[in-house]
């Protein structure tokens, strides 16, 4: 995004038009610059939503049965005793899966 873009969108920050520091700046740091607060206000809007933390819950429920997985086919586990192995791991990944069809992705 650039500065104008996000001076358009976040009108508070029109000061770093005239900020010396800023524009002392590259234009490679500038970008940079402007990624960094790109992505802390990117948070901040994304901590306002509720649910917010099942993004990141959703990831370690997928490292958790994709580790489970591995783990199930390295002991050998078949049939029963695999699908018994698997299932806490599973109802966490669907639980936080948003296209699950759960109802959570509306809450």
């Amino acid at each position: 995004m650039t500065l104008n873009e996000l001076i358009i969108k976040y009108p508070k920050l029109k000061f770093l038009k005239h900020a010396p520091r800023f524009n002392a700046l590259s234009p490679e740091q500038q970008e940079i610059a402007l990624g960094a607060i790109e992505d802390a206000l990117f948070w901040i809007e994304l901590e306002e939503k509720p649910n917010s933390s099942d993004g990141f819950k959703f990831l370690t429920a997928t490292y958790g049965l994709e580790n489970a997985k591995g783990e199930a086919e390295k002991n050998g586990l078949e049939g029963k005793e695999r699908e018994k192995f698997l299932r806490p791991h599973q109802d966490l990944y669907t639980m936080f899966n948003p296209y699950s069809g759960n109802g959570r992705e509306v809450q």
